[in-house]
């Protein structure tokens, strides 16, 4: 659902009770059941987000061992990661055990969101705190890296809430993970497109032929809709060059 970026759950629900899209799913992505939409909220709420923890490290090993992150390291040695803060659900009646808490003169709020680092009005300024050495050599590099915080509020959260994959979409709250379950599941496929753009040279060249995230991932669920495909492969090789074939 995600992968593709679909709207909603029950848009996805919708979408593969179509015989085609079910047996792409099984071919493509080795899916052999898809729970009711209220099965699989239920699943979900009960399941901790620390146990979607393991899949992003462990592909991230994989990244490092096939050397595909050496032209991103830092100083030599490092990796930079950018932190910033973004909300992604409120609610003045709808919460659940993992809700952050606000109070006001208008009453009590809930929320979701992930690390918040405020911001002022002040046109331009920073600071930053290292425990590396900072000499002649290196200083530059460091102001670099502070700086390239911002790319993050730039490049991801804008991809995340304006280029289709609906970070900001109500899947469902549930009463304990379900919410933020969503929400890693979306940044999870969200992480694998980025490793494709990365090590995938057909998925790359398939990337090319759309304008825009948005535009690339209709393509996909379109195709999706109308074709059986055997594997992965077989689908993006259609997708980058499609056979010259008319409708009956």
């Amino acid at each position: 659902m995600m992968f593709f970026q679909d709207p909603s759950l029950l848009e996805f629900q919708r979408r593969i009770q179509d015989r085609k899209q079910f047996s792409n799913l099984s071919n493509v992505f080795q899916v052999q059941s898809v729970p009711k939409d209220s099965q699989m909220r239920d699943n979900l709420d009960q399941l901790p987000t620390k146990q979607l923890d393991p899949i992003f490290s462990d592909w991230l090993g994989r990244l490092q061992r096939g050397k595909h992150l050496e032209s991103y390291t830092f100083l030599d040695r490092y990796y930079l990661v950018p932190i910033d803060g973004s909300q992604y659900f409120s609610s003045k009646s709808i919460h659940c055990s993992g809700c952050l808490r606000a109070n006001s003169k208008n009453g009590a709020r809930y929320y979701h969101q992930i690390l918040l680092i405020p911001k002022n009005k002040i046109t331009y300024r920073n600071s930053w705190v290292t425990d590396i050495p900072v000499d002649e050599h290196n200083v530059v590099d460091l102001v670099k890296g502070g700086r390239s915080r911002w790319k993050i509020e730039n490049e991801t959260f804008n991809t995340l809430k304006n280029q289709g994959y609906h970070i900001e979409h109500n899947y469902g709250h549930g009463s304990r993970y379900l919410s933020m379950n969503f929400f890693v599941l979306n940044l999870l496929a969200f992480y694998m497109h980025q490793i494709f753009e990365l090590t995938d040279r057909l998925y790359q060249r398939c990337r090319l032929k759309t304008s825009s995230r948005k535009a690339y991932f209709s393509l996909l669920r379109y195709t999706f809709q109308i074709l059986l495909f055997r594997d992965w492969r077989h689908f993006l090789n259609f997708i980058h060059a499609p056979p010259d074939i008319y409708a009956p």
